[in-house]
């Protein structure tokens, strides 16, 4: 399945999508968003490429009041995927970084 994404598409695994089913759009926007920036060899964010917090808020944000992500509500959404296998946290003293998973 291709989901269409900032510069182009993205493939996204069924299983992976059904594991997105219920979680709400901002962890819907959230997988995508790491999953169009990862390395297509190694599936890892944020390594080559430095990525932070406020950065991702923005993106997914449309930068309309109503519509900003908030830090705790981005850690909540990362948490979540997290907790449903779609992504794997690398701790990195001096830098965010995720794996992404197959369900």
């Amino acid at each position: 399945m291709s989901m269409p994404v900032a510069g182009g598409y993205t493939e996204i695994k069924f299983a992976n999508f059904e594991a997105l089913r219920g979680t709400g759009s901002l962890v819907g926007a959230a997988y995508m968003l790491l999953l169009s920036m990862a390395d297509k060899e190694t599936g890892i964010v944020g390594e080559s490429k430095r990525i932070t917090r406020k950065m991702l808020s923005e993106l997914i944000g449309s930068g309309e009041n109503e519509d900003r992500v908030t830090d705790g509500e981005l850690r909540v959404a990362l948490k979540e995927l997290e907790r449903r296998k779609l992504v794997e946290r690398i701790v990195r003293p001096d830098r965010l970084c995720f794996r992404m998973l197959d369900v």
